[in-house]
């Protein structure tokens, strides 16, 4: 007769869940290295700032390391950010730490992502300064003898959420407050649960049978990853790439290409195809708008009802694609992260459709 084999017992832990910790408890995840960049040479963490939804970390760099490179003269840093933003709201994910045959769990508030900061690439590699005589009148105030117009990648709004970061007091693992908030994660007084149900359902109770759920999400796990991306596209109509990759719950390259076909990038996001909408006689007048935005970053909604005589086509379609502040409509959403091949894809498809909009409503573009 064959006997089923269990796993061996390594050990026995009492289980505590922790409500006395102090303060917010994030967990903070750091990009992974390649194999030839052994951890242990990232620097000295030196300074801090948290927002509403974001943390930045500043770190001394150790020049003195193998990997730091003393010839580079365009890039050459002595410290590195890291940036992050909360990747989900959590509301069943637990730390843990195991001390004298006790598991104490503690609830996790949120966690970062942090990723390198590029603003200094950004810096001096997108910014252009253009000859521009029509801004001269503007620029009155530029000693030099140039005008010029400077073009940045960063919205008007970032750098307002950059404002709104506070300091953050950055403390030793061996400091007297780190103990004491570590040890914060292990409660003192324990209160005994009485169990009333037996191993069999225990274990059932952690890991129910999942129910069927017949939402939105469940029904694109269904569906191929262009449909998807097709479907959210649809949905949405601006999106950033960061809140696709989150509704799809995973990063495949085969979303790229679906994003190229069936979207545009326009400041930042990306927006659907006015064709896969099928507006019919509308879909001029979105693509109008989408120019507009391109071009100019905002709308006047005046303006277009006086091109196209039509105040309920005008609001149905920009109320969908953009926020109104004051009396002008800009693009909705938040810029997220773009490849640039497909940005200047994206752009040239948008100077193509200008010179005919241009044209056809030139007190648009004016």
């Amino acid at each position: 007769m064959s006997m089923e084999l269990e796993d061996e017992v390594v050990c026995e832990l009492d289980v505590v869940l922790n409500s006395q910790s102090e303060g917010q408890l994030f967990l903070i995840q750091y990009p992974l290295r390649p194999r030839y960049r052994p951890y242990g040479d990232q620097g000295t963490l030196s300074s801090g700032k948290i927002g509403a939804n974001s943390l930045q970390l500043n770190y001394t760099l150790n020049s003195s390391g193998p990997n730091y490179d003393k010839k580079s003269n365009e890039f050459n840093h002595k410290e590195q950010t890291l940036q992050s933003k909360t990747i989900v709201p959590l509301n069943d994910y637990w730390i843990g730490v195991i001390r004298e045959n006790t598991l104490s769990l503690s609830p996790l508030e949120k966690v970062y992502q942090m990723r390198p900061a590029m603003d200094y690439v950004d810096a001096s590699t997108k910014t252009r300064y253009i000859e521009d005589k029509d801004e001269e009148e503007n620029l009155k105030a530029e000693k030099e003898s140039k005008k010029m117009r400077i073009f940045k990648k960063k919205e008007a709004h970032k750098v307002e959420e950059e404002e709104k970061l506070k300091p953050v007091e950055v403390l030793d693992m061996n400091n007297e407050s780190s103990i004491e908030a570590f040890e914060s994660l292990i409660p003192k007084n324990c209160e005994e649960i009485e169990i009333t149900t037996n191993s069999a359902e225990y274990v059932a109770n952690l890991l129910p049978e999942q129910t069927k759920n017949f939402g939105f999400r469940n029904t694109l796990r269904e569906m191929p990853i262009s449909l998807q991306v097709e479907e959210i596209l649809k949905k949405a109509e601006v999106i950033s790439y960061e809140f696709l990759i989150e509704m799809l719950g995973k990063n495949d390259s085969r979303i790229d290409q679906a994003l190229s076909q069936k979207a545009t990038i326009i400041r930042g996001r990306w927006v659907c195809k006015s064709d896969l909408l099928q507006l019919g006689d509308s879909e001029k007048i979105r693509d109008v708008c989408l120019a507009i935005l391109f071009s100019k970053g905002f709308l006047e909604k005046s303006k277009l009802v006086q091109s196209f005589k039509d105040l309920h086509k005008i609001s149905s379609i920009i109320t969908k694609i953009a926020v109104k502040e004051a009396s002008k409509w800009f693009l909705k959403g938040e810029e997220g992260m773009i490849d640039e091949r497909l940005e200047a894809k994206s752009n040239e498809y948008w100077k193509q459709k200008m010179k005919t909009f241009k044209k056809e409503f030139p007190e648009l573009f004016n």
